[in-house]
């Protein structure tokens, strides 16, 4: 069965090469502009990992992984967070906010796969 990815990044450009480059490798690929309704939309494909995005409008990163750890259905899904944002220290506290991992924008779309495939394989 193929790896499911759900994507949560405000970026359409962004989300439609991701969602093409996964899909290309395989991964089924749900993705969505917004984690508004984070816990629904997560509910309605369980993914087996979640790439996020840090900064969106409404309801960031933080916050978005704060709603997901806190439903049972949607705990133990490992979750990639990634953010541009370099002048804040993200990826020190990324594990304190639920996140089991943490990249830096730019990254490649290979190198975002490797990660995605490699939080699947530890849990």
């Amino acid at each position: 069965m193929a790896m499911r990815v759900a994507i949560f990044e405000d970026d359409s450009a962004t989300r439609m090469m991701l969602t093409t480059y996964l899909r290309s490798h395989g991964m089924g690929v749900a993705a969505h502009e917004s984690a508004v309704d984070v816990v629904r939309h997560t509910r309605g494909c369980m993914p087996d990992v979640i790439l996020m995005d840090m900064w969106m409008p409404s309801v960031d990163g933080m916050e978005a992984i704060r709603q997901l750890r806190a439903d049972p259905s949607t705990r133990n899904i490992p979750i990639l967070l990634w953010s541009a944002d370099i002048l804040r220290p993200i990826e020190q506290s990324a594990s304190l906010w639920g996140a089991d991992a943490f990249v830096s924008k730019p990254i490649s779309p290979s190198k975002i796969a490797e990660v995605l495939r490699t939080l699947c394989q530890v849990q």
